[in-house]
């Protein structure tokens, strides 16, 4: 089980800017992760601890659906060119 406590040098936790959508998945072209994203390396967390990332995924990739969920383990054309997902941000309004 992965727990994530990413906080930035200003004290801030999570992504900065209001255009990320929860469950984003990027390409970024850089080592360490940016904060609040995740790898996508197959990791398995709890849905208490991520209730907004598992509204957002499900059980799509794996996990037991009433406690645990997985992320999508996503293969990197480079060592340095991981894929992300972002575990914070907004939910896109619906009409």
């Amino acid at each position: 089980m992965r727990a994530w406590h990413d906080v930035s040098s200003t004290g801030t936790t999570g992504n900065t800017r209001n255009d990320i959508f929860v469950g984003r998945i990027n390409l970024v072209p850089f080592i360490p992760v940016p904060i609040g994203f995740v790898p996508c390396d197959g990791w398995l967390v709890k849905n208490s601890e991520h209730q907004a990332l598992f509204a957002a995924m499900g059980p799509r990739f794996g996990g037991d659906e009433r406690k645990t969920f997985a992320g999508p383990k996503l293969d990197a054309p480079a060592p340095c060119l991981p894929y992300v997902m972002a575990r914070t941000g907004f939910w896109p309004a619906c009409n």
